[in-house]
């Protein structure tokens, strides 16, 4: 079994952890650096797809953002962000076993989305 990486270890004090592992990797970091920035209070972990499965369980993700959901995803993570699966205009979401579909989804919405999962958190209804 392959460890999860350093940074995503290392928790900070953050009661809400957000975990990016979609495609292609300079979206994936360039919404990581927003994230940081308008969500400081949110620890923010990048990861490549393959490296998805262990680190959503070691990091006990919150929220995880992706370009294929996985079982461990599902199992694990409170809510979840599939962007656009297949290349596709929409995107589907579940948020405490809420599901919907996002057609073009934008910043706006992901932000939303972080937000109604960080509020779900705070109220206690998970870890």
């Amino acid at each position: 079994m392959v460890a999860a990486p350093a940074a995503c270890i290392m928790r900070s004090m953050s009661d809400f952890r957000l975990l990016l592992a979609n495609e292609p990797r300079a979206y994936r970091e360039t919404l990581a650096a927003v994230c940081r920035i308008l969500r400081p209070a949110a620890e923010v972990c990048t990861v490549c797809s393959e490296e998805l499965c262990q680190t959503v369980q070691s990091f006990q993700a919150h929220l995880v953002v992706c370009s294929r959901v996985t079982t461990a995803v599902e199992e694990t993570a409170l809510a979840w962000i599939e962007l656009y699966p297949d290349h596709g205009v929409r995107s589907h979401v579940n948020v405490g076993g809420q599901h919907s579909t996002i057609e073009d989804i934008e910043l706006e919405d992901i932000l939303y989305i972080i937000d109604a999962t960080e509020r779900v958190t705070r109220l206690g209804e998970v870890r």
